[in-house]
């Protein structure tokens, strides 16, 4: 008896031979090669005008538009200057055409981003073309979805979000930087537990473990700058007035509100407002409320 993955093989094939599928591949530049199966995904192999291959599963048969659309998108990664692919899938199921791209190099200026793109760039096709992956930049695991326009705004999006993820969150997802200073205090928060847990055994165990109590120290420096980097950035975007642009928030305004959480976190803005005033601090309700958001949470 045939197994289920021949019977799909079959199938496909006598879709294709037999006309079933109507789309002529030739028509948008494309050659039908062959059938390959990948990850236990039956694919068309279609050879493109550049002579690379695209992988095309068609769950169900693809419209003349998602065809264009499909020419439109191995067309434009395979004139992306600065990007050498190691392959091309496509899926074109009810929804929607889905179009990945594995890159084995992606350059921006002398920066090669292939790294930050573990699942690749991800197009999608419905009534336009829309990009959604995922960039990973230290400790962040950044979400990039929109409308896609060029490669050279993509590009430039995507450089930020790897070389300075606070401006692009600030810029793309204020609520995500938020919880990622949340996660990241929390994260900071427990490595400074263990280490001193720690400090008693690696006193007395010798340089092996002083040489690791100093590796975690670096890294614990290194996400603690990230905070502190991104924090300021947040809330300098926030204090923003009608007729002014983000002005960032005194430091020394900044200390004050944190010494008097520490001190007492039950206050309230309300309070804290209060003794701003009664100690003649420079510093205006809305900055405290800025600062109550970005490094407590609280409104």
């Amino acid at each position: 008896m045939l197994s289920k993955r021949l019977v799909a093989v079959a199938a496909m094939f006598l879709l294709v031979a037999g006309g079933i599928f109507a789309a002529d591949f030739s028509a948008y530049g494309f050659t039908q090669n062959a059938t390959r199966n990948v990850d236990g995904i039956d694919y068309l192999v279609l050879v493109d005008p550049s002579g690379g291959e695209v992988l095309l599963s068609p769950v169900v048969e693809p419209t003349p538009d998602r065809l264009d659309a499909l020419k439109s998108i191995v067309a434009m990664l395979r004139s992306w200057n600065g990007l050498t692919l190691a392959s091309i899938r496509a899926t074109n199921d009810a929804s929607q055409l889905r179009v990945t791209a594995i890159p084995s190099s992606l350059l921006s200026g002398t920066t090669d981003l292939m790294s930050a793109l573990p699942g690749g760039l991800v197009f999608w096709y419905d009534k336009s073309i829309e990009y959604d992956f995922r960039v990973l930049s230290g400790p962040f695991a950044i979400r990039m979805a929109g409308l896609f326009t060029t490669p050279a705004d993509l590009l430039d999006s995507l450089s930020l979000a790897y070389k300075d993820p606070a401006t692009w969150l600030l810029k793309s997802d204020p609520e995500y930087a938020v919880k990622q200073i949340v996660q990241l205090g929390a994260r900071v928060d427990g490595l400074a537990a263990e280490l001193k847990a720690d400090e008693a055994t690696i006193a007395t165990d010798g340089d092996e473990l002083t040489s690791l109590a100093s590796a975690k120290t670096q890294s614990d420096k290194a996400a603690g700058a990230t905070i502190v980097r991104l924090e300021t950035a947040l809330m300098t975007a926030l204090n923003v007035g009608f007729l002014s642009g983000p002005k960032p928030i005194p430091p020394a305004a900044v200390e004050w509100v944190v010494a008097k959480k520490t001190a007492d976190p039950t206050l309230t803005k309300a309070a804290l407002v209060e003794a701003a005033k009664t100690e003649k601090i420079q510093v205006s309700d809305k900055e405290i409320g800025i600062v109550l958001l970005v490094k407590y949470g609280e409104n």
